[in-house]
């Protein structure tokens, strides 16, 4: 079986992360593109504008490029994440994702910004902890595990039920739902 992932970005993690980079910075563009769409970092280092369909709003990568290599990979696209990608649309050439060279993000130059990071910020991060901090908040929001299954692109729940939930560490969470259950009033209500 595989080892939990404990960690994952948190939204506190991401308002610290987002903040040290300006704007415009093509690390913080492909970061904010995984928290906001929960999508695996080479999923997101492989987009390539001919897999942007605007007009459903999806990323759609073919079986063949996909992981698993059995079905389409579709990245459901809303809010800042639409908008992501429609600036990054203006520009690409190849990948969607590219650095400030307008070259595609490699696992190297990545590790390399992250390692920047960790001296920034003291925190060592990982690109798949924003794939987590995803799984988390939507877990923590309420959303079933079989719809967080499928926005990350698994194919079945199994997965989210077992590794990804992080749900040990929910504690506010739990407590709340077990509260609902009981017939209690939540925490502030009357």
């Amino acid at each position: 079986m595989p080892a939990r992932r404990e960690s994952f970005v948190s939204p506190d993690d991401w308002a610290r992360i987002r903040d040290a980079y300006k704007p415009n910075d093509p690390f913080r563009a492909f970061l904010e593109f995984c928290w906001e769409t929960g999508a695996r970092p080479q999923e997101a280092r492989a987009i390539e504008p001919r897999h942007v369909h605007l007009d459903r709003a999806v990323i759609a990568i073919p079986p063949p490029e996909a992981k698993g290599r059995r079905t389409w990979r579709v990245i459901r696209l809303e809010g800042r994440a639409l908008e992501l990608v429609r600036e990054r649309l203006a520009t690409a050439a190849g990948k969607l994702f590219t650095n400030r060279d307008g070259a595609a993000w490699t696992s190297y130059a990545l590790n390399c910004r992250f390692a920047r990071l960790k001296a920034k910020l003291g925190e060592k991060f990982c690109a798949y902890e924003f794939r987590h901090g995803f799984t988390q908040r939507l877990l923590v929001g309420g959303v079933d595990h079989l719809t967080v299954a499928a926005l990350l692109g698994h194919a079945d729940g199994q997965m989210v039920q077992k590794v990804y939930s992080h749900m040990d560490q929910a504690d506010d969470h739990l407590r709340a739902a077990l509260r609902r259950a009981s017939g209690e009033p939540e925490v502030g209500e009357g």
